[in-house]
C-alpha cells in the first residue's frame, strides 16, 4: 500500500488531545511512513462551542512551525530521516456547527491548497437540517466535506441519509480501526464495498492507546475484500495529493 494518503492523524504537538510532544510527532510520523503511508494529513480538533477561528489557526501555526523545526534539527543530525518521513499537510477536523457555512475562516482550515475540509458530525441523531447545512458550505464557499470516521456514527445516520450526501458531493473517510473491530468490521466493509468510502485515515493519537494501525487495516480489507477495494482508496488519495501542498517535504 505504499504511497497512501492518510487524512485524518492528530500528530502536531501540544495542539489537542493528540501528540504531547515534538518527540512523539516524529515517532508517529516515522510509524506511518514504515506502515506505507508517504503523505500525512495533520487536522487538529477545531471545535466552535469551546474555540475561536483566528485563536486555532495562530495555535495550529505555531505547533506547526514547532514540529517543523524539531524536524530540520533531527534530519541535519540524521540525513537518513528525511527518506523516513512522509510529506506533511495541513488542515484540521472541524466540528460541525450550525450556520458554519457562514464562517469564512474555514476556508484555512481545509487541507492544504485545496477546498476539502474534514469535519466531525455529531454523535446524536443526524438531521435534514445536519445535510442542508453541509450543502450551505459547499454552496457558499465552495467547500467540499470529509465526513470524519464514519464508523463513529453508525448508529446516528441511516442509508439513505448517506446515500443524499454523497450524492450532494460529501466525501466518507472510515478509521483504519473500523476494520480492526468486531462491532464496526462488517458495517465498515459494507460501505467501502458499496464505493460509500473515499479515504482511509488512522486518526492516530499516540503511539500508545491511539497509535496508527493502517498496515493491520490494508491487510484485512485485502483479505476480506480483495485489491480493488484497496486500490478506489488509493486513486482517492493520490487525486487529493495531486491539490494538495505539503507544508513539508518528507521522502
Amino acid at each position: 500500500m505504499d504511497g497512501y494518503f492518510d487524512i485524518h492523524t492528530h500528530i502536531l504537538p501540544h495542539n489537542d488531545d493528540g501528540s504531547s510532544s515534538s518527540a512523539e510527532s516524529v515517532d508517529m510520523l516515522k510509524a506511518l511512513y514504515a506502515q506505507g503511508v508517504t503523505r500525512v494529513a495533520a487536522t487538529p480538533h477545531f471545535k466552535a462551542t469551546g474555540d475561536e477561528p483566528q485563536r486555532f489557526l495562530k495555535r495550529r501555526n505555531s505547533s506547526v512551525a514547532r514540529l517543523e523545526s524539531r524536524i530540520r534539527e533531527l534530519c541535519a543530525e540524521d540525513e537518513t530521516l528525511a527518506a523516513a518521513l512522509p510529506d506533511i499537510y495541513i488542515g484540521a477536523e472541524v466540528a460541525f456547527f450550525n450556520a458554519m457555512s457562514n464562517v469564512l475562516e474555514l476556508s484555512d482550515m481545509c487541507l492544504s491548497g485545496t477546498k476539502f475540509l474534514l469535519v466531525e458530525m455529531p454523535f446524536e441523531k443526524w438531521t435534514v437540517a445536519m445535510i442542508d447545512e453541509l450543502s450551505e458550505l459547499m454552496n457558499k464557499q465552495g467547500i467540499i466535506p470529509i465526513i470524519a470516521h464514519i464508523d463513529r456514527y453508525f448508529g446516528y445516520f441511516n442509508d439513505t441519509m448517506l446515500d443524499k450526501m454523497i450524492e450532494n458531493g460529501v466525501k466518507v473517510q472510515v478509521n483504519a480501526d473500523a476494520f480492526l473491530s468486531i462491532w464496526t468490521r462488517r458495517k465498515a466493509l459494507e460501505l467501502l464495498s458499496s464505493g460509500k468510502v473515499h479515504f482511509l485515515g488512522s486518526d492516530a493519537h499516540n503511539m500508545d492507546k491511539r497509535a496508527p494501525r493502517i498496515d493491520e487495516a490494508v491487510r484485512e480489507i485485502e483479505k476480506r475484500l480483495g485489491s480493488a477495494a484497496l486500490d478506489i482508496i488509493k486513486e482517492n488519495s493520490e487525486e487529493l495529493a495531486a491539490l494538495s501542498t505539503p507544508m513539508l517535504k518528507g521522502n
